[in-house]
């Protein structure tokens, strides 16, 4: 095998590698690597959509993806939190402690909420 031929086939295996890439990408029989038209064609159908999958089937599709968005809330205020006060990971070792963290995390993010609502203000 020629050097280039050795170069190019290693560079179609780190381009398939990525599964990013991967689902878009079909090897011909010669082994080169083709855009699978068809395939970007069905991933083009969902861009710009979300697609949220719920294990309680009588919630509203409405509700659900409500609280989905509220989850980047959530995560922004956990972002301020974290930021603010320069808090670095706490690693807990018992399940007591992992739960105590968590009720402690919901009840400051019910309180900004809170704040929020009485307020009629964001932060």
């Amino acid at each position: 095998m020629s050097q280039e031929d050795e170069n190019h086939t290693k560079k179609m295996c780190d381009l398939s590698s990525y599964s990013v890439y991967c689902r878009y990408l079909r090897q011909l029989k010669d082994g080169t690597l083709t855009l699978d038209k068809g395939q970007t064609r069905e991933y083009a159908r969902y861009d710009g959509k979300y697609l949220i999958e719920t294990s309680d089937d009588k919630l509203s599709a409405e509700y659900v993806a409500l609280r989905y968005k509220q989850l980047v809330d959530i995560e922004d205020v956990f972002l301020g939190i974290k930021s603010n006060l320069e808090i670095k990971p706490m690693y807990y070792r018992t399940e007591d402690r992992i739960c105590s963290h968590v009720k402690l995390c919901w009840l400051g993010m019910l309180l900004v909420r809170v704040i929020e609502n009485e307020t009629a203000k964001t932060c």
